[in-house]
């Protein structure tokens, strides 16, 4: 009877036995299938991160682009206002020195205006002189031929 009894508890245990075997071989293919499921979450996740990092990574180097573009043409706005301002500080110099000449220019040109006005007071003057001049050789000729006619008719 005893021997019945062990053989029982020795059939009860090695089936306890089967049964936890069975019972550890699903929860191992559970934690297996768990964890290849976590394991293609996580691939799934890199590779978005990776998507989204590249797609990331495009737009930071577009915005690098721009941000470059940016800069040059700030750059070349710079240098267009420099031009700009050494062309106006230059017109702003032409302008000036044309104003000197033209005031050079209206003095010469007053100065010539007042000495052709003292050539031509000289020059009445010398006409006026020369003219007084005729006039008065002209009398005197006229004189001695008055007195030559006077004289030839006596």
């Amino acid at each position: 009877h005893m021997h019945e009894l062990a053989r029982q508890l020795q059939f009860k245990l090695e089936e306890q036995q089967k049964q936890a075997q069975v019972a550890m071989i699903e929860r191992d293919e559970m934690w297996n299938l768990k964890q290849k499921k976590l394991i293609e979450d996580l691939e799934a996740a890199q590779l978005s991160s990776d998507q989204f990092m590249s797609k990331d990574q495009g737009s930071k180097e577009l915005l690098a682009k721009h941000e470059q573009s940016l800069r040059e043409k700030t750059a070349e706005i710079c240098t267009l206002e420099k031009h700009l301002e050494d062309s106006r500080s230059e017109t702003l110099k032409l302008r000036a020195s044309v104003e000197r000449l033209e005031a050079l220019n209206e003095m010469e040109s007053n100065s010539m205006k007042a000495q052709v006005k003292k050539l031509e007071t000289v020059n009445h003057g010398e006409l006026v002189q020369a003219r007084q001049a005729a006039e008065a050789e002209t009398a005197a000729r006229e004189e001695v031929e008055e007195k030559l006619k006077e004289a030839l008719h006596q």
